[in-house]
């Protein structure tokens, strides 16, 4: 569901911004304030009006006045927490689940990576290994192997 980001004043702009450490243009500004934890992706937010507000999206909206409305906002550097706008953009899910498969990240498992040559060495493997030797050997599931190899999670570039 949509929530529409909220108008705010300057002073609730220096709030936000006073929850993030801020480095170098081109580094993670990463969300020090209240962050939900829950399905091992940590969620940035900030209770505006008693709503919670995602923080990068707060972030996007402060920095470009758009609302990302029922886009997602998608992370260049892959931290869910950064808020640096410069490594913020508007994706649909798809694009963003997309970015997430290419960047070799497992649903299953969190943030497990999988290198372009552990994805073919799976594929290669699949026909004479158990999915469950598999999995254990990468640290996946066996279903996660199973779209792999089975070319319904990513293929190779």
């Amino acid at each position: 569901m949509h929530i529409p980001m909220p108008s705010l004043n300057a002073n609730q702009i220096m709030h936000f911004w006073f929850r993030v450490i801020r480095s170098t243009e081109n580094d993670c500004w990463k969300w020090v304030g209240s962050i939900n934890k829950s399905n091992n992706y940590h969620t940035a937010y900030l209770t505006i009006g008693g709503i919670k507000y995602i923080a990068p999206r707060l972030a996007y909206y402060i920095h470009t006045g758009i609302d990302p409305n029922e886009y997602e906002i998608a992370h260049t550097c892959d931290i869910s927490i950064c808020c640096n706008p410069r490594h913020l953009w508007l994706a649909t899910h798809q694009e963003n689940m997309q970015d997430y498969f290419d960047k070799g990240y497992s649903p299953s498992y969190g943030n497990t990576r999988l290198t372009k040559e552990q994805i073919k060495e799976i594929k290669n493997l699949y026909s004479i290994s158990s999915p469950e030797s598999l999995a254990k050997k990468f640290g996946v599931t066996r279903q996660q192997i199973w779209r792999i190899a089975t070319g319904r999670q990513r293929t190779v570039q």
